[in-house]
């Protein structure tokens, strides 16, 4: 009895510490050759910034890059534009919410299928040769 009321608590506690940073949406979509990443805050209170995760079919989740949090109600961009190889390769992004104790949150996953213009992807492969 006494684990199960413990457990609870606990439970308690992380929803009130990661209930300051709710995600009201979060979408990506392919545009002219990089993909952009938006989202909506609602509410930042303890917040300090988010980071951009990124994904392939069969990969692990890496970071991309980092925003830092205004407070408040905000709506974020992000455009990757590392996307340089393949047409029509399905990436999965998700947003990780950092606040001040290093604690974080996920928002949802959300997959796009970026387009990648011939010429853009050509430049893609010249630039790989020369790493």
């Amino acid at each position: 009895m006494k684990t199960k009321m413990l457990s609870l608590v606990l439970l308690g506690l992380i929803a009130t510490v990661f209930a300051s940073t709710v995600f009201e949406y979060v979408t990506a979509r392919s545009e002219e050759g990089r993909v952009r990443v938006e989202w909506k805050s609602q509410g930042e209170d303890g917040t300090v910034e988010y980071c951009v995760e990124r994904k392939t079919v069969q990969g692990d989740f890496m970071t991309l890059g980092k925003v830092a949090a205004k407070g408040g109600f905000n709506k974020y961009f992000y455009y990757d534009e590392s996307l340089l190889k393949g047409d029509n390769v399905l990436q999965t992004y998700r947003i990780k919410a950092i606040d001040k104790t290093q604690g974080y949150i996920y928002s949802k996953e959300v997959t796009v299928s970026n387009q990648i213009s011939g010429i853009r992807r050509t430049w893609g492969s010249i630039k790989a040769m020369f790493r």
